[in-house]
């Protein structure tokens, strides 16, 4: 409260420990409501109350001391507030680690669906693990990963004492490690394709998806699962399946692409056809529907048909507005200047380009008429200036 004289020496207690507090993901308000102050337990402020997860407990310490404060906000025991397994970031880590003898940590990653199966099933045994002492949390940073030899996700890595141990599979699988180190070589390259690595132990999955033998490799396109049945430890072989046109390819359905695979495609395709939009877009969703009508018919033309989100890259063929449509021909660029919400015009337009024979322009034509002229004009200079040789002189001696 404001008449009160403790209030801003406290205040200033609190702001020494600011910026240390936000590196462990923790935010420092002030409020000045007597009703709200009333509501959490303090007829007289100042006071602290910590929130978490909407559940809220309060700083019974010294509140001069602002180094006690800060060893109750990041106490773990304050994160036990609620019953799902607490998010940590680095700082905080640190600090749990060194205070807690028994840790476990899931690492994950965003986006990551099996990440999120896990995590639910980790959740079931959250409160078990609190009864045996052991501390779960979760942590998404790639780097601290490294320093523990994560390279895949999810990851679980048990701390005893401080002391790690990373959670694997019981099984004897000696080939295992072969096969993820060849894996890891293309792990980076891959990921440019847009193909995330994921590594599972569930023997329900095994048998939802009919994989009979392990360790194998599954590729999943639009959910639909492709088992790889080659050599898994020749990495560069996982990699062109990955990439080659029969994986990637969805039937009735155009194709989503980044960059890399774009250019890929532009490489081993005479005739590609690229459909360029933007996201929330009400007029590139009512184009891209319509287009889909006639992908199985450019199939037939066999013009591979793929769309793409990228405005800055379709800057680069001369596209200025989206939606649009560019036709490669042997990676030469022709933007389609009709009416995109009419699919059939579309078609007909593509097979027209399709079926073209390659035409010399009129700048072609210019070059070669300059060319034969000047070569004309050069044969007749050289034939007027060529004179008839002299007779030679006959000497005295010989007549």
């Amino acid at each position: 409260k404001e008449e009160d004289p403790e209030s801003p020496r406290v205040l200033r207690h609190v702001e020494l420990i600011d910026d240390e507090a936000a590196e462990y993901g923790i935010k420092i308000v002030r409020m000045k409501d007597r009703l709200m102050a009333k509501k959490y337990g303090y007829r007289n402020p100042p006071g602290i109350t910590y929130f978490r997860k909407g559940k809220n407990i309060n700083y019974d310490g010294d509140i001069d001391d602002e180094e006690e404060i800060l060893d109750w906000l990041t106490n773990p025991e304050n994160m036990e507030l609620t019953d799902h397994i607490e998010r940590i970031n680095k700082k905080m880590f640190q600090k749990i680690r060194q205070t807690t003898d028994y840790l476990a940590v899931f690492f994950y990653k965003l986006n990551c669906h099996i990440c999120d199966e896990i995590l639910e099933g980790l959740e079931k045994i959250d409160d078990e693990c609190d009864v045996f002492g052991i501390h779960l949390v979760k942590i998404q940073d790639p780097q601290l990963a490294k320093r523990y030899s994560i390279k895949t996700f999810p990851a679980l890595v048990y701390f005893r004492n401080g002391n790690p141990l990373l959670f694997e599979d019981d099984e004897d699988c000696p080939e295992c490690d072969e096969i993820m180190e060849a894996l890891e070589k293309i792990d980076g390259e891959a990921d440019l394709f847009g193909i995330d690595f994921v590594k599972v132990l569930s023997t329900e999955a095994a048998e939802k998806f009919a994989i009979l033998n392990v360790p194998s490799l599954v590729y999943f396109r639009k959910k639909t699962p492709l088992i790889y049945d080659g050599d898994l430890t020749q990495e560069d072989k996982i990699l062109q399946w990955l990439t080659s046109q029969d994986v990637f390819e969805i039937k009735n359905e155009i194709e989503e692409v980044n960059k890399k695979m774009l250019d890929k495609l532009l490489d081993e395709n005479e005739f590609l056809a690229v459909f360029f939009y933007e996201h929330d877009n009400k007029e590139c969703e009512e184009v891209s529907e319509k287009l889909e009508n006639i992908d199985g018919e450019t199939d037939n033309l066999d013009i591979t048909f793929v769309k793409m989100a990228d405005p800055r890259y379709a800057r680069k063929w001369g596209v200025t507005k989206l939606p649009a449509i560019v036709y490669f021909r042997k990676r030469f660029p022709s933007i389609y200047r009709g009416n995109l919400h009419n699919e059939q015009d579309v078609l007909e337009w593509l097979r027209k380009n399709r079926y073209r024979q390659p035409e010399l322009n009129i700048y072609m034509y210019m070059l070669i008429a300059i060319t034969v002229l000047f070569a004309m004009y050069t044969g007749f200079l050289l034939s007027c200036f060529r004179s008839e040789p002299a007779t030679p002189a006959s000497h005295p001696k010989q007549a």
